[in-house]
């Protein structure tokens, strides 16, 4: 499984969001799973989530064999 997360910054990574669509449609024997934040595109071929829980996060992250997230910091 690939797993790619943005975080909970108040960005929007649409660009990010359009390329994982597109890697996901390339890869149709991988499952995508996509939390996207505030992002207004929403990738297809992915399981999508808004924002995970504190419940789901930690079981995705024990499943996963490809991991892309984003970290922001505010100073």
């Amino acid at each position: 499984m690939i797993f790619v997360s943005v975080g909970t910054q108040k960005f929007q990574m649409d660009r990010l969001m359009k390329q994982v669509e597109i890697l996901a449609a390339k890869m149709l024997d991988k499952k995508f799973v996509v939390q996207y934040g505030n992002s207004t595109f929403v990738p297809k071929n992915c399981e999508c989530h808004q924002f995970m829980d504190r419940e789901l996060f930690p079981n995705v992250l024990m499943r996963v064999s490809c991991l892309s997230y984003m970290v922001g910091l505010e100073l």
